[in-house]
């Protein structure tokens, strides 16, 4: 077992180290458990994270599995960044479950728990798996507002959407061209993909 070795170091030092630990990891194929309460550690580490919440745990899975697939509000919110925002199902389908927003907006997604139609619910998408555009474009979700706020952060842009009610949506892309053709209060549009997107039961 290891019990958050690198906590003390800075971070240079504590990513080279993560790499030795994953090479020793492997040459050696021995089992390791390790404990962190870093979350980009965490996924870097591990064939399996098991995450606790309060002493319970979570989920257990693979780190994109985690990432990607998150089965509880705690989980999606907990490992990167996320949108989250509750709902109503409206229909549900092979290709996904669509659920209403309290501003009106359907959007799909993907669904691994029994749900029933008029049940509230959680969804989630990514920042990343957003795109971001001055037209509607042809993406299965789409939603339109006033672009609040543009954050250049090196190799990455996050673009901050204010819907009609007020709440955000974050996207976050590879910093590029596109950046000087957005302006702060343009009216935009994000879209995203219905695989993109999970929807999970919680309070």
């Amino acid at each position: 077992m290891m019990d958050e070795p690198l906590g003390a170091l800075d971070k240079k030092l504590r990513d080279s180290l993560q790499r030795e630990i994953k090479h020793l990891h492997n040459n050696l194929g021995i089992t390791v458990i390790y404990v962190t309460h870093d979350q980009e550690e965490a996924m870097v580490m591990s064939d399996r994270v098991c995450l606790m919440n309060e002493g319970r745990i979570e989920q257990i899975g693979s780190p994109s599995d985690l990432y990607f697939r998150p089965k509880s509000i705690f989980a999606a919110d907990f490992l990167g960044e996320s949108n989250l925002f509750a709902g109503k199902v409206v229909s549900q389908a092979a290709e996904g479950m669509t659920i209403e927003r309290a501003d009106g907006v359907a959007v799909s997604g993907i669904c691994d728990a029994q749900v029933s139609n008029g049940e509230t619910v959680h969804y989630m998408i990514r920042p990343e798996n957003i795109r971001v555009s001055l037209d509607k474009g042809s993406e299965e979700n789409l939603t339109g507002g006033k672009l609040k706020e543009t954050i250049m952060i090196g190799q990455l842009t996050k673009y901050f959407l204010e819907l009609a009610d007020e709440s955000e949506l974050v996207a976050t892309t590879l910093t590029g061209s596109q950046k000087d053709s957005l302006q702060d209060g343009d009216q935009v549009y994000f879209g995203w993909s219905t695989s993109d997107a999970r929807i999970m039961l919680g309070s």
